[in-house]
């Protein structure tokens, strides 16, 4: 009976140490399997590493939002969209006076050149060249072109397109590349028919509904329209909405004259003088000394923290006479024991003339590039979105 009870026991406790095996192993299966190296992808390795992505696009946000910020007047609003993208807003002359980054790439391209001032092509040839040598785009790349919003005819627009195009191909060619185009209009855009464009079309001399009309000159049924703010015989019409204006350069109205420079035809950004303050300097036409390793208008001496070289500070050499070459001060010759030696470009100052305004406190207006004149109506003092 005990011989029995002892067989019993034995088998028992033969089971639970298999079982108590089995387990252990499925533990270190699953231990193998989740503590699997990883590995890192290429999409991780870009974005440790903050460099550009040729073949990314921009992910832009609504019309309205990007033309939040757009000039009270223009011609054309023309979307450059690379990744980075900027919307450059031309006049009536075909030259680029406002330009709008859209993404933080095409702001620091925006701090290091300035695309306003010139015709629509030049900007253009500029923007992919800079792309192309910072790596925004690489060979068979794309550069999309949208006209977001126009006062002139859909002719035109067509036209603008096909310059742009002609020139990211010349652009290109210039970098021995090959880049792509994408070409579209915005379908919200109402535009000018073309004979509004032109108001002496010979087609249409006579038009009565034309108010310009030379066989129309006044209307004999309106002689002194009460109602009408230009009225000669009405001058100071109650019901006017803007009978006057506080603008110091205002010598017209709103609704006629351009918004911007108030019908004057001056920029409003510089008076017309051509300058503004210096943005560098505050108009102080001083900055920090920004030469290499001047550190408060000294530099680091190159001796032993001020120590002679000769007696190493001691003052006295070999026979106990005083050092010849510090005179026995025991301090370096050339920093007199500072460990400092000024900065020959600010003398010591830590203050230069500001590199931008040459230490003038001002610097050519970036609004009308020195010129003096409104770049919204290009000096004519009219509102383009009100001209026939």
């Amino acid at each position: 009976m005990k011989d029995m009870k002892k067989i019993r026991l034995t088998t028992f406790l033969v089971v639970v140490s298999m079982t108590l095996n089995l387990c252990s192993c499925s533990k270190k299966e699953e231990t193998t399997v989740t503590e699997a190296p990883t590995t890192t992808t290429e999409s991780q390795v870009k974005e440790d590493t903050h460099q550009p992505d040729p073949g990314a696009s921009d992910t832009l946000p609504q019309k309205e939002e990007m033309m939040k910020n757009r000039p009270e007047v223009y011609a054309n609003a023309i979307l450059i969209s690379i990744n980075p993208s900027f919307i450059f807003y031309t006049g009536e002359d075909d030259v680029v006076f406002c330009v709008e980054p859209l993404n933080d790439d095409a702001r620091e391209i925006a701090k290091i050149e300035d695309f306003s001032g010139k015709p629509y092509r030049n900007s253009v040839h500029d923007l992919v060249s800079i792309c192309v040598d910072k790596g925004f785009i690489q060979n068979n790349g794309a550069v999309d072109v949208t006209i977001l919003d126009s006062t002139q005819s859909e002719q035109k627009a067509h036209e603008i397109l096909g310059d742009i195009e002609e020139e990211v191909r010349i652009t290109g060619q210039e970098h021995n590349m090959n880049l792509q185009t994408g070409m579209n209009i915005d379908e919200g855009i109402k535009f000018v028919p073309e004979t509004q464009n032109d108001p002496g079309d010979p087609n249409n001399p006579g038009d009565p509904n034309n108010p310009g009309d030379p066989n129309n000159p006044g209307d004999p049924n309106d002689p002194g329209d009460p109602n009408n703010p230009g009225d000669p015989n009405n001058p100071g019409d109650p019901n006017d909405p803007e009978p006057e204006d506080t603008h110091e350069h205002h010598e017209g109205t709103k609704e006629e004259g351009c918004p911007v420079c108030w019908g004057t035809g001056v920029c409003d950004r510089c008076d017309g003088s051509g300058r503004e303050t210096c943005r560098n300097c505050n108009g102080t036409g001083k900055a920090k000394c920004t030469r290499p390793g001047c550190q408060d208008g000294y530099f680091d001496c190159p001796c032993d923290n001020g120590k002679c070289h000769k007696c190493n500070g001691t003052g006295t050499d070999d026979q106990g006479q005083p050092c010849d070459a510090c005179g026995g001060s025991g301090n370096h010759k050339e920093c007199g024991g500072t460990g400092k030696t000024p900065c020959d470009s600010c003398n010591g100052t830590g203050i230069v003339d500001c590199d931008i305004c040459k230490g003038k406190g001002s610097e050519e207006c970036q609004g009308c590039h020195g010129t003096g004149v409104c770049g919204a109506c290009d000096g004519t003092g009219k509102n383009l979105h009100k001209q026939a």
